[in-house]
């Protein structure tokens, strides 16, 4: 019945997420490039619990502005994809099925990779992620030719808007000062992890990197911004009277 149930929101353009799956391990790997382009791979180990239709599986991918869903690319070993639709503004879903057959309660690995666009040699780069279905572990991996010099790890705030680079990493400079968080950074500074067991599901992480004198540069930015600003409001106050 349940099933038959999704078939039928399904036809109704209404796709419920796919919830008779445990994720043993969920890995999330961020490489830059010399030249700052990054690939991002998804790598899971999915326990099923039954046998899945076709549509009830999906990636969820962000989509920089300005991008189609027909020109995005995403590449996957051991998928075959039968769909996609967009998210909102900022999102993607690509359904797929698996190129092998799935047996219940046995473990599919399951993998998927694209190359966001924009570059990621800033002072400070970033990466988000969730874990929708539930998850037994977590690790998370980005890995540079600079060096990474502080990291930090978030839950994303809900009534706090970090829609804009200056936001974001404004508040992920505070979260330092916290440092509930904080990923563990190796091989010389040019790679960074964190891993945690049984991540909370459907909690919007934000992990936080910053490169060599990131932080400082970023705090003098972040000053000079409040200084311009308050002479301007000044200015403005002065100009109406």
């Amino acid at each position: 019945m349940k099933r038959l149930f999704r078939r039928v929101l399904r036809r109704c353009g209404i796709a419920l997420p796919y919830s008779n799956v445990i994720c043993a391990e969920y890995a999330k790997l961020v490489c830059i490039e010399p030249k700052g382009q990054a690939r991002i791979t998804i790598q899971q180990k999915l326990v099923f619990l039954d046998v899945p239709d076709d549509g009830d599986l999906r990636d969820t991918c962000p989509i920089e502005p300005g991008v189609t869903i027909e020109n995005f690319r995403m590449q996957s070993p051991d998928a075959v994809e039968i769909g996609r639709r967009r998210l909102g503004r900022k999102a993607v879903a690509v359904e797929w099925k698996p190129r092998s057959a799935i047996t219940p309660y046995a473990i599919y690995e399951h993998e998927h990779s694209w190359m966001p666009q924009g570059l990621f040699d800033q002072l400070a780069v970033w990466t988000e992620f969730q874990c929708a279905p539930r998850t037994g572990k977590f690790l998370l991996e980005m890995i540079t030719p600079q060096e990474f010099s502080e990291a930090v790890v978030f839950e994303r705030p809900r009534w706090t808007p970090l829609n804009t680079e200056r936001r974001l990493v404004k508040y992920a400079i505070k979260q330092l000062e916290a440092a509930t968080h904080r990923p563990t950074i190796l091989d010389n500074g040019q790679r960074l992890e964190w891993r945690v067991l049984g991540p909370r599901k459907n909690v919007r992480y934000l992990c936080v990197g910053f490169h060599q004198n990131g932080v400082l540069l970023w705090k003098d930015r972040l000053k000079k911004a409040s200084v311009f600003g308050g002479m301007r409001q000044l200015a403005a106050r002065l100009t109406s009277k």
